[in-house]
């Protein structure tokens, strides 16, 4: 079975799916790259819930890693999930290092900053990626990566070798048989100076590390027909370029000595010395501090002056911290558009976790729009990186922008996540009302966000919405989280939920677990489970109905019932046990088999 699991992380497997990154159609639409890097980010998940399984048997578990493992870090697709490839570095430090370059690739194409940084902080040696051998592509997703970039110059990367790229061939004319051949050279300078993707980062550094202005390399002139030298320097574009770059000197000495980001932000805070106390108050999201100084000032003007050094390239978008690891927003308006964020973890149970705090920073995000609201550039420039997430969903910012999210006489749902919007349910409301053909399974969805998330008054608000065939046949995927709220659950129960509902299919239990065993497996209080198996059975829930486990032990299929769940001799577990007895409970259905598995978290828990 492992090795099975393992070739669905293979080289060949991630090649076999169709790639957006590779197709230019797929690449410029954004929707199927989410979905292909969300499609591996959720099957990477696997590696850890069949590792935790398998904690108590130490020599299955070195197996797993040796096959699973191996084969998800030879392909690079761990790097979609970063603590993995983090802990993939620790663990298997010789076979991360060999797949080093796949790793770089799937990471790229995921997107993740964290997981390329992981890559940077273990890079020791620079053969593995042999500039010499690597795909032209390759190299300029690496030179988009200014720290990556200066690593591998720091241990061993030449910054003058020059490239040579593949023979081309062309024919002499439209309708001529004959072909010539063409073989042109480039260099790291030259991708970075032609490519707009790569930042001005990239150059500097390069130029840091040595790189000439002069170094020709050799290019076909194709309206000449004869081959000519090609410089960094050529063309007044270039020129200007670098000067934005580099406040370009005449030597590359005093480029060496001066770099690019001191001079400006230096002269930028010396002229606003307020910025930077602006900057600590929205980190530190001290709304009292932050809206007292913006009272009395108006950001505009030194937001428009950091904008315009950014875009002209003076001034990064983030700088190393002084005396600790990680970076820094140069700009206050990126502090603030990044902040209120909230995502989902799925590690043992689903959790909705917010960065900081979640109020505060709403607060300064609407206090700091109001205060630039008038200025087009500015406000676009912030809505564009607040995305839909925090003060997007509240006035004045939802007012503005409500329009946009209507399709015909419904709601494009796919543009945002909705455990951002849970945590708003006013803005909830008028979007339900305004979908007048919602499905089932997407109101059922917001009910299971909301309950994950502990947000009731949104909770409330999809209860508006539901019709009476919209409480019956829960989605699998969502119905275990009915069991987060017994107010919540017994409301869909009284509406005629089936209340021996079966939840999400896994692996270990392939056709779902029925609610009452979920109820009793779940990291709950005792008294909660007692609550919600007492409430289960007052609807009718079946003790006696089983869901199937594949065992761990013997690889055999085993039925296995809610007394199995019932162990100890507390005074609690008595009154567990006595319930379902008298609910009709059977001990005589308990098979030898079933006795013998130990029931652990990990099976028929919310999930």
């Amino acid at each position: 079975m492992f090795e099975s699991i393992a070739q669905e992380y293979s080289e060949k497997k991630y090649k076999h799916f169709q790639d957006p990154f590779d197709d230019p159609y797929y690449f410029l639409n954004k929707t199927e790259t989410q979905k292909f890097s969300e499609f591996w980010y959720s099957r990477v998940e696997l590696l850890t819930e069949i590792n935790d399984l398998l904690r108590k048997n130490l020599e299955l578990q070195k197996e797993w890693k040796r096959t699973a493992w191996l084969s998800a870090i030879s392909s690079g697709v761990i790097a979609y999930r970063p603590p993995l490839l983090e802990r993939a570095f620790r663990e298997f430090p010789t076979e991360t290092a060999k797949s080093a370059l796949n790793l770089f690739v799937a990471a790229h194409k995921s997107k993740n900053r964290r997981s390329v940084d992981i890559i940077t902080q273990n890079l020791k040696d620079a053969k593995i990626f042999p500039l010499d051998r690597l795909h032209e592509t390759n190299i300029k997703n690496i030179l988009k990566y200014p720290n990556l970039l200066e690593k591998l110059l720091q241990i061993g990367w030449d910054p003058n070798q020059i490239l040579e790229r593949p023979e081309l061939k062309f024919s002499k004319g439209i309708r001529d048989p004959e072909f010539f051949k063409v073989k042109e050279e480039t260099s790291l300078l030259i991708l970075s100076i032609q490519n707009d993707l790569i930042p001005m980062e990239t150059i500097r550094i390069l130029l840091k590390y040595g790189a000439k202005l002069d170094l020709g390399v050799k290019q076909y002139d194709h309206y000449k027909q004869e081959y000519r030298l090609v410089h960094p320097k050529d063309g007044d574009g270039i020129e200007k370029k670098l000067e934005r770059a580099n406040n370009f000197d005449d030597t590359q000495k005093a480029l060496k000595q001066k770099t690019l980001t001191e001079a400006p932000l230096k002269e930028f805070h010396t002229k606003y010395p307020i910025y930077s106390v602006l900057k600590s108050y929205a980190e530190n999201q001290n709304v009292q501090g932050f809206q007292k100084i913006l009272a009395g000032i108006d950001p505009v003007p030194m937001e428009k002056e950091m904008y315009k050094l950014q875009k002209e390239y003076f001034v990064p978008m983030e700088i190393p911290r002084v005396n600790r690891d990680g970076y820094e927003k140069t700009s206050l308006l990126r502090i603030i558009s990044s902040l209120a964020k909230v995502h989902l973890e799925y590690e043992e149970w689903p959790q909705c976790q917010t960065s900081g705090k979640y109020a505060e920073a709403v607060e300064i995000q609407k206090t700091y729009y109001s205060a630039i609201r008038n200025d087009e550039d500015l406000k676009r420039f912030f809505l564009e990186n607040l995305e839909r997430r925090g003060s997007f969903w509240e006035k004045p910012i939802f007012s503005e922008q409500m329009p946009k999210l209507l399709s015909g006489d419904g709601v494009d749902w796919s543009r945002f996540e909705l455990e951002n919007l849970v945590q708003h349910s006013d803005a909830l409301d008028s979007l339900m009302k305004q979908d007048s053909k919602m499905e089932t399974g997407l109101k059922q969805k917001i009910m299971a966000v909301s309950l994950v998330c502990g947000k009731p008054k949104s909770s409330e608000v999809a209860l508006k919405y539901f019709s009476e065939k919209d409480y019956q046949n829960f989605s699998s995927e969502y119905v275990n989280f009915l069991l987060y709220d017994s107010r919540i659950l017994e409301l869909f129960l009284k509406k005629g939920m089936n209340p021996n509902s079966l939840g999400k299919k896994e692996h270990t239990v392939p056709s779902g677990c029925p609610l009452l065993l979920t109820a009793l497996a779940s990291r709950n209080s005792w008294d909660g489970r007692e609550r919600l198996v007492q409430l289960l059975l007052k609807y009718g829930a079946n003790p006696n109905f089983p869901t199937e486990i594949i065992s761990r032990k013997t690889q055999k299929t085993v039925s296995i019932y809610p007394l199995n769940f019932i162990s100890g001799s507390d005074r609690i577990t008595n009154r567990l046990l006595q319930i379902l007895k008298t609910s009709g409970a059977d001990k005589n259905l308990l098979t030898p088999d079933s006795k013998e598995i130990e029931i652990e978290t990990y099976v028929c828990q919310q999930r």
